[in-house]
């Protein structure tokens, strides 16, 4: 009996829809909790207002995520590197990105232009 075979497109397919399916879980995960701040608080000036107090615990917390982010890349860099060493300048270039869009992210989140 043979063994069927899947199209060649079937991986990216899976990916392209874990991702959305991530990006979707995420965004009613950030909808649901903005509503239930809000709902706790008593309204939306009260909410914006708490964030703007607890700007700082985020951003720890934000920096413990960074952290987190970074050991697990490193993991991952290593692996990677050891299976495709041909693959060290794309490693490269997703480094040199990565880290000023994340600083460009936080000096977003400083920033007042109110």
């Amino acid at each position: 009996m043979p063994i069927p075979t899947r199209p060649a497109g079937t991986p990216h397919k899976r990916l392209i829809r874990a991702v959305a399916l991530w990006t979707a879980l995420l965004i009613l995960l950030a909808f649901t909790a903005n509503i239930i701040g809000i709902y706790l608080v008593g309204g939306i000036i009260a909410w914006s207002n708490w964030l703007d107090e607890h700007k700082l615990h985020f951003f720890v917390w934000r920096l413990f995520l960074y952290a987190a982010t970074a050991v697990g890349w490193l993991w991952a860099r290593r692996r990677l590197l050891l299976r495709d060493p041909e693959s060290r300048l794309r490693v490269r270039f997703m480094e040199q990105i990565a880290l000023p869009l994340a600083l460009l992210i936080e000096l977003s989140q400083w920033i007042n232009l109110s």
